[in-house]
Order: C-alpha cells, then sequence, then structure tokens
C-alpha cells in the first residue's frame, strides 16, 4: 500500500508543479502567441528537475529496487496521462480524439522516460550519497 501511495503522490506533485508552471505561462513569457519552444523545454526541464531530485530522495531513503519500480510505475502513468490529457486539450475539428493519440503515441514513450531517466541517476546519487540498505521501502 505504502508503494502505491508514493506512486500517486508523486503523480499528484508533478501534475500540480506542471498545473503551476502554465498556469504562470501567460505571466513568464507575455504576449507569446505561437509555439513557445522555451517554454516547452522549460516545463521539460522542471519535469526532470523535480524526479532527479525526488530520485536522490528515495535513492537515500528506501532501497534501490523499490524506487526504481516505483519511479518505473510514476513513468509508464505519467506518459499515459500526458498523451490523453494532449489529446482531450488539443482535439478539435481536424482531429478527433483517438486521431491525436494515434500521432501523439510517441510522446508517451519520450514523457516516460523524461520521468524515468532523471529519477534513476537520482537514486544512484542517492543510493552513493548513503542511501538506505537492502531494498526495503
Amino acid at each position: 500500500m505504502t508503494h502505491l501511495l508514493a506512486v500517486v503522490l508523486r503523480l499528484v506533485v508533478l501534475g500540480v508543479l506542471l498545473t503551476a508552471y502554465y498556469a504562470a505561462m501567460p505571466y513568464l513569457f507575455p504576449g507569446e502567441q505561437d509555439a513557445n519552444i522555451g517554454a516547452g523545454l522549460l516545463a521539460f526541464a522542471l519535469v526532470a528537475l523535480a524526479c532527479g531530485l525526488w530520485g536522490i530522495v528515495d535513492g537515500r531513503a528506501r532501497g534501490a529496487a523499490t524506487a526504481t519500480a516505483v519511479w518505473a510505475v510514476v513513468a509508464v502513468v505519467f506518459g499515459v496521462l500526458w498523451l490523453v490529457g494532449l489529446a482531450l486539450v488539443e482535439s478539435d475539428d481536424s482531429m478527433t480524439v483517438s486521431e491525436r493519440l494515434q500521432v501523439d503515441a510517441f510522446l508517451m514513450v519520450f514523457m516516460g522516460s523524461l520521468v524515468l531517466a532523471p529519477a534513476l541517476v537520482g537514486v544512484a546519487i542517492g543510493r552513493a550519497l548513503g542511501g538506505a540498505s537492502g531494498s526495503e521501502g
């Protein structure tokens, strides 16, 4: 049960961070009407930084196996939620939700990797800094 709560907590925090970021975008980038590549890269960096830092904490507090399993589940669920959210927001008369899901399916893997890779690096750093012994969680 604690592993499930750990997954849900990480997903909620990532969702809140991204929601706050997208709410702040008009103030961070005033007057931007076109695609803003810098804003997207900043959002990706925010996700990667949050996962990496939390991975360090997990590497110190949990065993490597437990932390890796938790972050793997977070990455998969985050990738799926990102894809579904994007499809719901960006579907219009030119493309339905199901068509958008098919076209953007590769983003699920990209976003999952954006979560998992920094988290695993963080877990390794946390373990090297003197993390928990074994794989207890």
